[in-house]
Order: structure tokens, then sequence, then C-alpha cells
């Protein structure tokens, strides 16, 4: 009789601990469903057509689509589309790529892995409303693909290499995570042909077309299936867009306006201003004089384009502020990474709780309010006193939370936005391919480390500046 209660015993304590585990399981599947909420929606990623049948030397387009569920609006896609054996990419991604300009402003990244048959696609929408970014089906790009051999295969956006953000109509956040669920791949088959992509196609191949002043046509080509020429189509829907028809230079001045000539309108080649290095005037009456030492971060060991960054400067003190342009600095003899410089500060005359905010031609802009500041300050007002002396104010060293390089345009074109963002990134990627190298003492925007040269180093640079963001505005 004890041993069957003893069985008992132990039955019923076997059943309690199983009731105990399933409880555990259901509450830690409650938890992951939980962290699962970061997705707002799901998506599907689809490449069109379903099937291809080409020939060998054809232009092959592809499209790339995201199907969005929930009326889930999309704001970023990072895509790794690959593809099969008998394709490939001539010329740089960027060539092969055209961007649906309609859902997506800037292709931050288009990068090929030719070992892998792998294409990464990253493509943000940037000035754009929330209420205004595309839902539904929603085309990303369309990728050209050469056809270089007989064979048969699959072109496809790898669901699980491939995010999606956007923007939530309920919740109304941005940049939230949309599950990408289901991809559709689509199949091609290529047979033997003349080797000609041209031959489908009647005539010769036509001239850029450039007498619309709204759109340009270049780039003509003679996709599989067809026998008409067709062009890649350039609308002049962003403001400082550039793009070359016929061997000309055209850039679109504003969105919606009209294709020009004339560069100046976009930036050009215009640099900014170098300041001139004549000394700074002595003070009259009781202007304020600031003596300081500030420095850039991450110069190269070897750079020698940096010392004629053109430098700003705004002071705020008294309940007054003033913007000074084109401050004069000078490289320390001790140490000429660190620049040295003496500003009077005409119609400034606060001597006490002043605070200072710095940016150069290339940076985010930095809030100085205290001597030897080795970080963000980040209250209002300052610390600085000041004198109308330059032999008698304070030299103030702010060396040690230097500025850091990488707001170099903005949508609008070569112009500071205070920010450091996907625009920047595309410029930077743009500007250090060609690997443009200058004498000593001149310039270059996107030479962030001023070794006088555009190399990946300039991207590095960038990057460390990313987690920033944006400059220091009170």
């Amino acid at each position: 009789m004890t041993m069957k209660n003893s069985k008992n015993k132990s039955l019923i304590l076997v059943l309690v601990l199983l009731a105990a585990l399933a409880g555990a399981l259901v509450l830690v599947n409650s938890n992951q469903e939980t962290r699962r909420g970061a997705y707002f929606s799901d998506t599907n990623v689809r490449v069109l057509p379903d099937t291809v049948s080409a020939t060998l030397g054809q232009e092959i387009p592809f499209e790339l689509r995201v199907e969005t569920a929930n009326g889930a609006k999309v704001s970023t896609v990072d895509a790794k589309v690959c593809y099969g054996n008998g394709l490939a990419i001539e010329g740089t991604a960027t060539d092969k790529i055209d961007l649906n300009k309609e859902a997506f402003t800037q292709v931050i990244e288009a990068r090929v892995d030719q070992a892998a048959h792998c294409v990464r696609i990253i493509a943000i929408s940037t000035g754009i409303l929330p209420e205004n970014l595309k839902s539904g089906s929603v085309k990303l790009a369309t990728i050209r693909f050469k056809a270089v051999s007989q064979t048969s295969g699959k072109v496809e956006m790898v669901a699980a290499s491939t995010t999606v953000g956007g923007y939530n109509p309920a919740a109304g956040a941005t940049d939230t995570s949309i599950r990408v669920t289901t991809s559709y791949t689509a199949s091609y088959t290529i047979g033997a042909g003349g080797g000609n992509e041209d031959d489908n196609c009647s005539g010769s191949k036509p001239a850029d077309r450039c007498d619309d002043p709204k759109m340009l046509q270049i780039n003509a080509q003679c996709y599989a299936g067809t026998t008409e020429w067709d062009f890649n189509d350039q609308l002049c829907d962003s403001a400082g867009r550039r793009e070359v028809c016929s061997g000309i230079n055209y850039c679109c001045p504003s969105a919606g306006g009209d294709w020009t000539t004339d560069m100046t309108a976009c930036g050009g080649n215009v640099e900014p201003t170098v300041p001139d290095t004549e000394p700074t005037s002595p003070p009259t009456g009781d202007d304020s004089v600031l003596n300081f030492k500030i420095a850039y971060r991450n110069l190269a060991s070897d750079a020698k384009c940096y010392e004629n960054w053109p430098l700003k400067l705004i002071v705020m003190g008294g309940g007054v502020t003033r913007v000074y342009t084109n401050v004069s600095v000078s490289p320390d003899p001790a140490n000429p990474r660190i620049m040295n410089g003496s500003i009077v500060l005409n119609g400034f005359t606060a001597k006490n709780g002043v605070a200072v905010f710095f940016k150069n031609s290339k940076s985010l802009q930095n809030k100085y309010g205290k001597d030897n500041q080795t970080e963000a300050y980040n209250r209002a007002g300052g610390e600085l006193t000041l004198t109308n002396s330059a032999s008698s104010s304070p030299v103030y060293d702010f060396t040690n939370y230097p500025l850091m390089p990488g707001d170099v345009v903005s949508q609008d074109g070569e112009v500071q936005d205070g920010l450091v963002n996907g625009i920047d990134f595309a410029y930077m990627k743009s500007k250090v391919v060609t690997h443009q190298t200058v004498n000593a003492g001149e310039y270059l925007q996107a030479d962030l480390d001023g070794n006088c040269q555009l190399n990946s180093a300039d991207v590095t640079v960038f990057k460390r500046t990313l987690e920033e963001k944006q400059g220091q505005l009170y």
C-alpha cells in the first residue's frame, strides 16, 4: 500500500512538472512573439517578369518589387539579388540599375559580387512625407543583365538577406522593420543567337534625345522580346541631379524644373571660398576677442590639404548671437595638426557665459562651452569668459573634441545641411572611385582625411561620423 501511494505521488509530481514546463514554453513563445512585434507588417519580394526567353548578346531587364501588407509604406530597402549562370552585369552596378524615382530618391549602395553572382542594392526615400511613401506593390528598381552564354537559371531577391523599412500608418512610426516572408523568383532561358543584342530591333542604335527640357532620353536599349528601341528616360525630378546626354553634362536645378547645361545651377565645380590668411585687425571699442585652438578628426598622417578648409563660427552670449564666416586659422608651430585662431567678434560684446559653435566646410557643427572640452556640451549656454583684448583673453583649447567630417552635401546639391546621412554617403561613394589627386594646399570636397586625394580611406572616415548624424544646434 505504501509503495502504491509512493508511485501515485511520483506520477502526480511528474504531471505537475510537465504542466509547469508547458507553461514556461508558452511564456517563452509569448515573449518571442512580443519581440517579433518589431515587425509591424509583412512583405513579399518579387522579380518580374516571371519567365524570360532571350538570345546571346541581348540585354535582359528584371524588375525588383516589394509587396507590402496592411497598408505599410516603404521608405528603405536593402536587397540582395542573386542570379544564375549565363547572366552578367557589364560595367558598374550603378550603370545597370535604374532606380524607381517615384518611390525612392537615392541609391546608397550598389555593389556586384561577380564571384557569388549577387548584387546588393540599398535605396532610401528622403524628403518625402510619410503619407506620400508608396505601399502595396512597390517597384524598387530594374537591373539590366547581359545574356552571355546559353543556359537557364533564376534571378532571386534573397529573403533572408533583404531588409525593408517603412512607415506604419496605424502607429505613425517611421523606420520600422517590415518582415520579408516570401521571395518569388524569375526564371530565364538563353538560346543561341547572332551575338548582337541589336538584331531584333530595326535600324542602328539611336542617339540620345536631349531636346525635351523636362526629360532626357539616353542610352537606348534593345531588350529581349521587343522590336523597338527603349530609351532610359531621365526626368528633372530632384534638385542637384546630374545626367549626361549625348556627351553633354546636364543639371536639374529644381524638382519639376527644366534640365540645363548651366552646371553652376547644381553647384558645378565651384568650391567653397577659402578663408584669407590676413591677421585679424585690432579690436575696436568693447568687442570681445576669442582666442582658440581647434582640431579636425581623423586627418591622415600625410595630410597636406586641410589648412584652408573654410571655417564658420557662431557665438552666443548675453542674449546675442553672431555668425562669422571664413574665420582665419593657422597651423600650430609645435603641432601643425592643431589650428590656432584669434578673432575679433565685431558686434559681440558679451564677456561671460559665452558658448561658441564651429564647423568647417566638411564637418558637423560642434558646440564648445568650456575649456579642454572632451565631449558634446549638452547644456544650454556656455561657460567661456572673454575680454576685449587678444593679449588678455584666454586661449581656449577645443582640440580634445575635434570637428567630425562627413556633412559634405545636401539634397539640394553641394551645400551642407547639418546632417550626415545617405545623401552624403552616396556623394562620397561617387567621388572616391575617381581617385582624384590634387597638389598640397588645394581643395577636394570629398577629401575628408586631408591627404589631397580621394580613396576608400575617406569613406572609412565618413562612416566613423555616421554615429553622430547631426550637428549641435543649441
